[in-house]
């Protein structure tokens, strides 16, 4: 990603446990990207795209769902460091 903010696209299979991986990720300083399939439980404290934006990402072109990466992952380093999901 731009910027420096280096990123990891996770999609963990149906009977894993992410928290792990998760932990291990945001500690190294990565910015990941969760993919779940459909019947897949939100892990506790990962925030979506929606609540981000306050849309969908389907109603958003790759660039907007960036810059809205960018965008929150920039503040939260500043505010938080290595605890960010999406």
């Amino acid at each position: 990603m731009r910027n420096g903010r280096h990123t990891y696209l996770y999609h963990p299979s149906a009977d894993e446990d992410p928290a792990p991986v998760l932990r291990h990720l945001l500690q190294a300083g990565l910015v990941v990207l969760l993919v779940l399939d459909k019947d897949q439980p939100l892990p506790e404290g990962v925030r979506t795209f929606s609540e981000l934006s306050g849309k969908a990402a389907a109603e958003s072109t790759s660039q907007q769902i960036a810059e809205t990466i960018l965008h929150h992952s920039m503040l939260d380093s500043m505010m938080a460091p290595n605890n960010w999901i999406i």
